[in-house]
C-alpha cells in the first residue's frame, strides 16, 4: 500500500468478488506471477489506469482551485475537503466492506466518483466552478475514496494465492507509481492544450473503464477475456464522443469572444488553415491516449489470452473508434462555428451526445413497443446513427447473435457479413465528420470574426 497520505482518494489495489483458481496461479512465479491470474490481471490494469485519471483529476483541481482564487485559505480548504474524510470514515468504511457485497459496493463507489467529476467537467466548461463547489465536490469525492479505501485492501487475499500475496502488494505499489509518473504530465498536458474540463472528462473515462472491469471480474474466468476487451471498448464507444464533443464544441466561438480571431486574422492566416490546424491538433490529442489505452487492452490481452486475437481485436477496436473519434470531432467543430453562444454549444454537444446514445438500437426498440413506432423508421435513424455503426464494427468479428447485435445490428451482419460490416462501422462515422466538418468551415466563412 502507497505510504504517501496524499495517494488515499486513488484506488489501492485489484479485488473481485471470486477467488482465484489455483491452476492460474501456478502458471508463472516471481514478482509478477499475480498478472497470470485473469481476474486480477484485468483489475490491476483497469485500477492502473484509473489512478492516471485520478491525478490527472488532482492537477485539474489544484490549477483550478489558484485561478478561481488568490487567497491561501482556498489551497488549504481544498487539502482539508480531500483528507477529513478519511480520518472521519475509516472505521464506518471498514464495517461497510466487511457486511455489503465487496464488488457491487465498489461499483457504487465508482459510479459516485465519476459522477463527482462529470460535475466538475460541467462546471468547468461553462465557467460556472467557484471555489465552494469545488470544495464541496472535493469533499464528495473525499468520501467515495475514503469508503473505498478498506475495501481494496480487505480482499487481496481472495484474488491471489498467500504464497503471492507479496508480490500483489508490490504490483499495487508499481501501479500507482506508474500512475504517479503519467497522471500529473498527462494532466498539464492536457491543461496545457484544452484546460481542465478535458482532464475532468478522462477522469470520468478511467471510472468507465474501472466499472467495466469489475462488472466483469466475476466472470471473466468462465468466459475469457473476449468480453472484458469487450465491454471496455463498450465503454469507449460511449465516453469518447463525449469527450469529443466537450473539447470541441467552444472552440471557435471562445476563440471569438476572447478576441483570438481578431488577432490571428490579423496576419495572413486563411479561415481554413485556421479551422485545420485546430480540428488537427484536437483530435491528435484525443488520439494518443485512446492508442494507448487500446494498446494496454491488448497486451492484457495477449498476456492472459491468445495473443494473435487480442492484436486483431486491439486494430478492430482502433479503427472503430478512431473513425467515432472524427466524426464526434466534426460533429464538435460544427456546433462551435454555427453556435456563437458558448453555453448555448455545449448544451448542443451535450443533446448530439444523448441523441448517439439513444438511438442505439436497442433503445429504439423499447422506444418503438411503448409509443407504436413505425419501425422502418426506428431501423432507419438506428442505421444512421455514427455510434450504432461503430458498435455494430467493433462485433463484427463475433459470430451474429440477436442478443448481442440488438436487431438491427443483425439483420445488417446477416445481410453484409463480418468484413462489410466492419466496413460500415468505420466508413459511415468518417462520412459523418467529413460532412460536419465540412459544415463546420462553411459556417466560419460566413461567420463574422467579431
Amino acid at each position: 500500500m502507497p505510504d504517501n497520505q496524499h495517494d488515499h482518494h486513488h484506488h489501492q489495489t485489484p479485488a473481485a468478488a471470486t477467488p482465484a483458481p489455483a491452476s492460474a496461479a501456478a502458471a508463472a512465479s516471481g514478482s509478477f506471477a499475480p498478472l497470470a491470474i485473469p481476474v486480477f490481471a484485468v483489475l490491476w490494469a483497469a485500477t492502473v489506469l484509473g489512478n492516471i485519471g485520478s491525478f490527472m483529476r488532482d492537477v485539474a483541481s489544484a490549477w483550478m482551485v489558484t485561478e478561481l482564487s488568490s487567497s491561501p485559505t482556498a489551497v488549504a480548504l481544498i487539502q482539508t475537503a480531500a483528507t477529513l474524510p478519511v480520518f472521519l470514515l475509516a472505521i464506518p468504511a471498514g464495517v461497510l466492506s466487511d457486511i455489503l457485497d465487496r464488488r457491487r459496493f465498489l461499483i457504487g463507489v465508482q459510479v459516485l466518483l465519476a459522477a463527482v467529476s462529470g460535475t466538475l467537467l460541467i462546471l468547468a466548461n461553462t465557467h460556472t466552478l467557484t471555489v465552494e463547489w469545488l470544495v464541496a465536490l472535493t469533499f464528495v469525492g473525499g468520501i467515495g475514496a475514503a469508503l473505498m479505501g478498506p475495501t481494496w485492501q480487505s480482499i487481496v487475499p481472495e484474488l491471489v494465492p498467500r504464497s503471492e500475496l507479496k508480490s500483489a502488494v508490490a504490483l499495487n505499489s508499481l501501479g500507482i507509481n506508474i500512475a504517479r509518473a503519467i497522471g500529473p504530465a498527462a494532466g498539464g498536458l492536457l491543461l496545457a492544450s484544452f484546460g481542465a474540463a478535458m482532464a475532468y472528462g478522462l477522469d470520468v473515462l478511467s471510472y468507465v473503464f474501472v466499472i467495466a472491469a469489475l462488472r466483469e471480474s466475476s466472470v471473466v474466468e468462465f468466459t475469457g477475456m473476449d468480453r472484458v476487451l469487450l465491454s471496455l471498448s463498450h465503454a469507449l464507444l460511449l465516453v469518447l464522443p463525449l469527450l469529443a464533443l466537450s473539447a470541441t464544441c467552444q472552440v471557435v466561438n471562445r476563440a471569438r469572444d476572447d478576441g483570438t480571431l481578431e488577432l490571428l486574422f490579423s496576419h495572413p492566416l486563411s479561415r481554413a488553415s485556421y479551422l485545420v490546424g485546430v480540428t488537427a491538433t484536437r483530435l491528435l490529442v484525443l488520439l494518443a491516449p485512446l492508442a494507448g489505452l487500446i494498446a494496454v487492452m491488448v497486451v492484457a490481452g495477449a498476456w492472459l489470452s491468445e495473443p494473435a486475437a487480442a492484436l486483431r481485436f486491439g486494430v478492430r477496436a482502433l479503427a472503430v473508434c478512431s473513425a467515432l473519434l472524427w466524426a464526434s470531432v466534426g460533429a464538435g467543430m460544427a456546433v462551435s462555428a454555427a453556435t456563437r453562444d458558448q453555453a448555448r454549444a455545449l448544451v448542443y454537444g451535450l443533446v448530439l451526445w444523448a441523441l448517439g446514445v439513444a438511438l442505439l438500437d436497442f433503445a429504439l426498440v423499447g422506444a418503438m413497443l411503448q409509443w407504436q413506432l413505425n419501425p422502418r423508421a426506428v431501423f432507419l435513424l438506428a442505421a444512421m446513427n455514427p455510434v450504432q455503426a461503430a458498435r455494430l464494427g467493433l462485433l463484427s468479428g463475433l459470430e451474429p447473435e440477436l442478443g448481442t447485435l440488438g436487431p438491427v445490428g443483425f439483420y445488417l451482419a446477416t445481410r453484409l457479413g463480418p468484413a462489410k460490416l466492419f466496413a460500415v462501422g468505420v466508413a459511415w462515422p468518417l462520412t459523418v465528420g467529413v460532412g460536419a466538418w465540412a459544415f463546420a468551415l462553411q459556417s466560419f466563412r460566413r461567420g463574422d470574426v467579431v
